[in-house]
């Protein structure tokens, strides 16, 4: 949808064609980006504004009889952080198939979603990409080991790996399909992490499969593969302590797909911390930002986290709300923001900002020289 300006009257009309901001078929005077931003009702009809901050603030001032509308568009797109992430609604219960499991996966086109324990690997369809209110079981394969910690598939689908912590080892399998579960056979590949890990929990490999990562309850270790994808290759090279707290005892970690972020979910507080490594993969370098989520509010008994190829959106698997067992949640990654408007403005209270990248449009109306100002007509998210 796009938003048209009669510069006549400053109405608001909507048309199917897109919204270009700062030029035709709206234009308008640009007023920045910044946290703060100014609206001076007697220069122009129409102003252009874009947020990059967490929370964008509004002055207005205007002499007389003053109408302006205000385009804004939410620019605040942060990839790969998690401080202003939100949860967006979509809870998928995974355990009429399998009550307790630590480990989940993703397909990278978000069409496939994976669950293990109990011997079995679980297939699920999102019949629209990433949107996990789609989401419905498929199929399942009977694994020659029981899967009782994470789990990890290969960027294009051909291959997975598990972790046993009682056998103290990785399994590798290999799909004859991408994605398809059923096609999936074992390597007759295992590697065995004790020493020095005797509680395997997480596996995570780097895009090229030439690193491999496993994490305990309170160690991350990375291992080189000297043939990529090949367990049987690896060689244990660095490790990392996970400091006391929230952090220790997570199920799983992930990594952004440059290795430049950490992601450890804590299990007990409820939260997902980011890390960062200016020298990427490399685990000695890493360094926690002080950044984290909160995911109280919405669940409990955080377990594992998957995020998006892009880093605009992560799903969790943590204690179900709708019945014993466990679900699979979906959020939004940072981007979200807040804006504020003149305490002199009668706006309703159920106004919104605009989502992730889209836009919105104001129109303001003031008769007694910016005294007060009234929300003559609004759009939220425009294309």
């Amino acid at each position: 949808m796009s938003v048209t300006i009669n510069h006549q009257t400053n109405d608001i009309s909507t048309t199917g064609s897109p919204l270009t901001i700062g030029g035709a078929p709206v234009g308008g005077a640009a007023i920045g980006g910044g946290a703060a931003q100014s609206v001076n009702f007697d220069t122009e009809q129409v102003f252009i504004s874009t947020c990059t901050t967490d929370v964008l603030t509004y002055t207005f001032s205007a002499t007389g009889l003053r109408k302006a509308t205000i385009l804004l568009e939410n620019t605040r797109v942060i990839l790969w952080g998690v401080a202003g992430s939100e949860y967006i609604g979509n809870e998928f219960y995974v355990s009429d198939q399998v009550f307790s499991t630590d480990g989940f996966y993703m397909s990278n086109d978000g069409t496939k979603l994976y669950t293990c324990g109990g011997n079995n690997v679980y297939q699920y369809i999102l019949s629209t990409a990433w949107d996990l209110s789609t989401a419905s079981y498929d199929t399942n394969f009977t694994a020659s080991q029981d899967p009782t910690g994470g789990i990890f598939f290969k960027p294009d689908g051909t291959k997975f790996y598990f972790t046993n912590f009682s056998s103290d080892r990785v399994y590798q399998y290999s799909l004859g399909t991408p994605w398809d579960i059923t096609t999936a056979s074992y390597d007759s590949v295992e590697f065995l992490t004790n020493p020095p890990e005797n509680t395997p929990r997480g596996i995570f490999f780097s895009p090229d499969g030439l690193n491999m990562f496993v994490n305990g309850a309170s160690v991350l270790y990375r291992y080189t593969l000297s043939t990529a994808w090949l367990m049987s290759s690896a060689t244990q090279v660095s490790s990392l302590t996970i400091p006391i707290g929230d952090q220790r005892n997570a199920f799983t970690v992930f990594f952004s797909p440059d290795g430049t972020n950490l992601y450890i979910p804590g299990s007990t507080g409820v939260s997902l911390y980011r890390w960062t490594l200016p020298s990427a993969w490399d685990i000695t370098t890493a360094t926690y930002t002080g950044e984290f989520f909160d995911l109280s509010h919405n669940i409990s008994g955080l377990n594992s986290v998957y995020i998006t190829p892009d880093g605009d959106g992560f799903y969790v698997l943590a204690t179900a709300s709708i019945g014993s067992g466990v679900s699979v949640y979906q959020y939004n990654m940072s981007g979200t923001i807040s804006v504020v408007f003149p305490a002199e403005c009668e706006i309703p209270s159920t106004l919104e900002p605009p989502l992730i990248g889209e836009k919105a449009a104001y129109t303001f109306v003031t008769t007694d020289s910016g005294v007060s100002y009234q929300l003559t007509a609004s759009e939220v998210n425009l294309t």
